[in-house]
């Protein structure tokens, strides 16, 4: 299955990030762009923690449910 495919602004996700675990995030548009997906099908994700947000690959996201 494709997750991102089944993207789209608003939904939640779990994402990570090298050197950290699974965590919480949004699916949102990054800042600099107003893009939420780029051509090479990396999402950007806003985490709750700390609302950092990061550039993820279809590996590094994980359906929320």
């Amino acid at each position: 299955m494709d997750i991102v495919k089944d993207l789209r602004p608003g939904v939640v996700v779990f994402g990570r990030v090298k050197g950290f675990p699974w965590w919480p995030a949004l699916v949102t548009c990054a800042p600099d762009t107003s893009d939420w997906v780029k051509n090479d099908g990396r999402v950007w994700c806003l985490f709750f923690n700390d609302r950092t947000g990061a550039w993820l690959k279809a590996t590094e996201i994980r359906p929320f449910d």
